[in-house]
């Protein structure tokens, strides 16, 4: 755990769409905040492998996340092919690839920190990361707030940004404390935004609308 000072504009000055349904069974995922800690240089290397960049490797456990990406313009949802998916997160120390996050705890130079790929043609995505630790952070006069462990990620159709989101992990014990999953209401928060880790793979389907 450490201290840092959010970015201006940054994490308790977000603004959320509400969910909606795409068909009875599906609903879309809800947008949240992009930072503030979304790469202000971006790693050399910026594939499917955030455990590996250049020539160093991270010694930290893998999580595979995967899943697959639909899209809806009216129900019902369908899977988008060669859509863009970004992944960007702390490594295990906590620490961001961004110049201003000021964590005392050295950064994992063998994470990427970033990646990006883009769907097949069903639709599926998939990245090599690691589950990211939780962290405090100073939010100036809202005091040191607790971020629960979260992914974020983005989806661009046809070159537009159509989703930014955080993927969760169900049953964190901080999940019922974080500011930024409160403002998600039920039965959204955990239907569109909480993966279960099995076997070392987090399933997380993203349906955006278009």
């Amino acid at each position: 755990m450490f201290n840092r000072r959010l970015i201006m504009g940054g994490l308790l000055a977000s603004v959320v769409v509400t969910p909606a349904l795409a068909d009875e069974d599906e609903i879309i995922t809800p947008g949240m905040i992009t930072g503030p800690f979304y790469p202000d240089r971006m790693p050399d290397d910026q594939d499917w492998d955030l455990l590996r960049t250049g020539g160093l490797e991270s010694g930290a456990a893998p999580l595979i996340v995967e899943g697959i990406v639909k899209g809806v313009f009216g129900p019902p949802a369908r899977p988008v092919r060669n859509a863009t998916v970004e992944l960007w997160q702390c490594d295990a120390n906590g620490r961001y690839l961004h110049s201003g996050d000021e964590g005392a705890a050295p950064r994992d130079e063998g994470f990427q920190g970033y990646g990006v790929v883009r769907t097949d043609a069903e639709g599926r995505y998939r990245f090599r990361t690691l589950k990211p630790p939780s962290y405090t952070a100073d939010a100036g006069p809202f005091g040191i707030i607790t971020r629960t462990p979260h992914i974020h990620m983005a989806v661009t159709v046809d070159g537009v940004r159509r989703l930014t989101t955080q993927m969760f992990f169900a049953g964190e014990p901080l999940n019922a404390q974080d500011v930024e999953l409160a403002r998600i209401p039920e039965p959204e928060r955990q239907a569109a935004l909480m993966a279960t880790p099995q076997d070392g793979v987090a399933r997380f389907d993203m349906i955006v609308l278009l």
